[in-house]
């Protein structure tokens, strides 16, 4: 469980109000789900004049629910708001959420592009409101707010926040280059180098992906089997055969991925290539980062490994259709050890944080 900050304790979440607001929300889905329920055996019942099957379903209905979504969905609301962090520091708010898979994000102050407090009909009823704090990413509009706290600490955070804003832009417009500056470009040094030699992919990388690999080997073999069941070859031994060069051939295929995936941090920007087949290099010049964010799988926890996502405005539009998505572009480095992964993240914002404003940092 996360430990709760000094601005946390003076500012904190309402906890009893967020887990009954969540709650209740939650137990809406279900009460509509036994509203339709109810009227779709009410008319089957009618129809067969069953009564007795109707007044044996509802209360198994009614108990699965609360042993099974409702005491279990509890345990984990009040674990997820146990471990629900933020904090405001001098450069950046951090925000961490999540129970299994957490997610920690850092928002920059001058890449902040809209600070808002929102209700739900919810959040109405339980007098709570949300902060956010949107930069030009997709992933600050989702995971970057603050639920839960009263009128009176969501006007002060907002408050705090617009100041922290006004302050940077206000510091960043007084801080006015000399003529030696402005001819020359502005480069950022390292004391050491700042690449995947020194913050390599764990090993546990790789066993996390093992789960995904032997899923998709088990659907490459299935639709093999099933063309040889149609051929009526049907060879058990061959199965297992086919499964195991499946496994070796994907397993392989992530190692090598591993060794060749690069990334360095250069003077002026993120360089990173990856593939295998098909190469891509991409930069990402340390001025248009917008946030980065740090995330873990519920294995990833188990087996100690982070990954930081460092994100700039750039979007990409996935699948089509209905399945279309809009993702931020960015610089991704996985499975990092978690030491490697929180220097790594203080480095990325420091950099980042350097570019946006050229007095920080002796720059």
């Amino acid at each position: 469980m996360n430990n709760p900050t000094p601005f946390q304790l003076e500012y904190p979440l309402s906890q009893r109000r967020k887990f009954w607001k969540k709650l209740i929300s939650r137990t809406m889905f279900f009460i509509a789900l036994f509203i339709f329920m109810v009227i779709f055996l009410g008319v089957f019942v009618a129809i067969e004049s069953n009564y007795g099957g109707l007044l044996v379903i509802i209360p198994i209905y009614l108990v699965g629910v609360l042993i099974f979504v409702f005491l279990p969905y509890s345990i984990y609301l009040g674990a997820y708001i146990k471990r629900y962090y933020y904090d405001v520091g001098d450069n950046f708010i951090s925000i961490q959420k999540g129970v299994f898979g957490p997610t920690e994000i850092h928002v920059q102050y001058p890449k902040i592009q809209d600070v808002y407090v929102d209700q739900d009909i919810f959040d109405r009823i339980f007098r709570i409101y949300d902060v956010h704090i949107a930069s030009a990413t997709a992933t600050s509009g989702i995971e970057a707010h603050i639920d839960g706290v009263n009128a009176e600490t969501a006007e002060v955070l907002k408050n705090m926040i617009l100041g922290r804003i006004q302050g940077f832009s206000e510091q960043s417009g007084n801080s006015q280059p000399t003529q030696s500056q402005a001819s020359e470009p502005r480069v950022f040094t390292f004391d050491n180098k700042i690449s995947s030699e020194t913050y390599p992919i764990s090993s546990g990388w790789l066993v996390s992906k093992i789960p995904g690999i032997i899923l998709v080997s088990a659907v490459y073999t299935y639709i093999l089997f099933i063309f040889l069941n149609a051929f009526k070859f049907n060879s058990l031994a061959l199965v297992i055969f086919v499964f195991l060069v499946c496994f070796a051939f994907n397993f392989f295929w992530k190692l090598i991925w591993k060794s060749k995936y690069y990334f360095e941090f250069m003077p002026e920007y993120i360089l990173q290539r990856t593939g295998i087949i098909s190469r891509q290099e991409k930069h990402l010049p340390y001025r248009s980062i917008q946030n980065v964010t740090i995330n873990q799988s519920w294995l990833d926890r188990l087996l100690n490994i982070s990954n930081i996502n460092i994100e700039n405005a750039a979007q990409i539009t996935v699948g089509s259709g209905r399945n279309r998505r809009v993702m931020n572009e960015g610089v991704v480095v996985p499975g990092l050890s978690n030491d490697l992964a929180q220097s790594l993240l203080r480095v990325a914002n420091d950099v980042s944080l350097s570019k946006s404003n050229p007095s920080q940092m002796g720059l």
